[in-house]
């Protein structure tokens, strides 16, 4: 018999499938052959014969390079038997699966890869950098028995990862039992917190995880911190030191806009020194416009950040095992020389590299509402929410979350682009929101590619 290795995630979709390792995600595509044999050889509990048998009768190649998972790690073991009687039901159920998912028109991935939820919008700081507009305005929350069931319908349909986010996801009132339940589930999950006033009990929740990493936000070692998130920054150390100290890994995350290079050197520093693994700096979206006296940077601005923050590791650090990314969409916009390099891209990677919106993740809002992004919060009303819908429903029906998914642009300088495959006119919540009902005939005004002169 083979055994699947249950540190990978397989889903049939409707270019064949994926294969998803849970702990680095690195992605191996499938082909249909590979994805109906995968499909197979799950229903016949590993039984090779019966999986080649079932292949050959659905119309597909039964001839699968089988050491290739081998060797991956995905399958280990053999044993050759079939089972005549489960053979019917095996061919069945394989077909039922897999056919109905590769007949699929829409070309949507049969599950996200990721959901964010926000448990509660409530939140102690006022962050000037914040995408959320309506913390602290009394939004209704829904109890943490749905959160959980929601996380498990989120793991059972193939999900990778949970982001937890807020307001400040640690004043949810049963923000204890939420993480306990999720990882019992066992499904990768962070928690974005500005560490301060965490409860000890929380604290010995996250730390005791297996499955939950804490990201806590801090923007400089100076007074640009108190300015920028409203609490000074050796606060915020208080609890990220109390964690180091106990050996949970831990992340920090900044949002570029009105530091220095050296402020975000700085903290690369202090990540080394106290043994931080991860630290990650993110592009800000003006799409709040409440938001005050935040310096908006371009997309070059953050591509010379980008090249400078790597010369900086690398010329420090490249023997140890430290990595800093920076993170934003349509940053690749600050790159024209890379534009005709995109052109061949997999069916999957066509989702993995676009916009995510509705694509590879969904927001779900503290009281249920579901929105393919959170820069749509104030654009359109959502028209499904979880309370009321299954995730699988929303995730595949929804109106909302699948109104803007794959409409070609109608703006002609983006057709000739060569990232247009990814980029389809830039952000739609952008252009909404500047454009109403006519985004469809303008790109995003942020975009810079073709303004670029190297």
């Amino acid at each position: 018999m083979y055994k699947f290795n249950k540190d990978y995630i397989f889903r049939v979709e409707y270019f064949g499938g994926i294969l998803i390792n849970r702990h680095n995600f690195q992605i191996l595509e499938l082909d249909y052959n590979e994805a109906v044999w995968l499909t197979a050889l799950e229903y016949s509990k590993g039984n090779v014969t019966c999986a080649k048998r079932v292949t050959q009768e659905l119309g597909y190649n039964p001839e699968i390079e089988v050491c290739k998972f081998i060797n991956k790690k995905v399958l280990s073991g053999i044993y050759d038997k079939i089972v005549q009687d489960e053979l019917e039901d095996i061919v069945f159920k394989t077909k039922e699966k897999c056919l109905t998912v590769f007949k699929q028109k829409d070309k949507k991935l049969f599950a996200p890869l990721e959901i964010t939820i926000y448990p509660t919008l409530n939140c102690n700081l006022h962050c000037r950098f914040c995408f959320v507009k309506n913390r602290n305005k009394g939004i209704k929350e829904i109890n943490v028995e749905k959160w959980i069931s929601i996380v498990k319908e989120a793991y059972d349909m193939g999900v990778l990862s949970v982001s937890i986010l807020g307001g400040e996801p640690t004043q949810y009132k049963q923000i204890d039992k939420l993480l306990k339940e999720i990882d019992e589930i066992g499904i990768n999950t962070t928690i974005t917190s500005n560490g301060v006033a965490v409860k000890d009990s929380t604290k010995n929740i996250l730390v005791n995880s297996k499955h939950i990493i804490p990201i806590f936000s801090l923007q400089a070692f100076n007074d640009k911190n108190k300015i920028l998130m409203g609490v000074d920054y050796k606060d915020i150390l208080v609890t990220i030191n109390q964690m180091i100290k106990k050996d949970k890994e831990v992340r920090i995350n900044s949002v570029y806009i009105n530091q220095s290079e050296k402020d975000f050197y700085d903290i690369i520093d202090w990540c080394v020194a106290n043994g931080i693994k991860r630290y990650s700096i993110a592009s800000y979206v003006n799409i709040n416009q409440s938001n005050q006296d935040v310096n908006n940077k371009s997309f070059y601005d953050f591509r010379i950040l980008t090249e400078n923050i790597d010369n900086y590791v690398m010329s420090k650090y490249k023997d140890i095992d430290f990595e800093c990314s920076t993170e934003g969409c349509m940053i690749y916009s600050a790159y024209p020389e890379l534009e005709n390099d995109i052109l061949e891209l997999t069916e999957f990677e066509k989702h993995y590299y676009s916009c995510r919106a509705g694509k590879t993740k969904i927001e779900i809002y503290s009281n249920g509402d579901v929105y393919p992004c959170i820069c749509f919060e104030n654009e359109i009303s959502p028209t499904g929410n979880i309370c009321t819908k299954k995730l699988t429903e929303i995730w595949h029906n929804d109106i909302f979350v699948n109104m803007f998914k794959d409409k070609p642009s109608s703006v002609e300088e983006c057709s000739k682009c060569g990232f247009n495959i990814i980029c389809n006119s830039g952000c739609l919540a952008v252009r909404y929101s500047k454009y109403g009902l006519k985004y469809n005939l303008y790109k995003d005004p942020r975009c810079v590619l073709h303004n670029l002169i190297l």
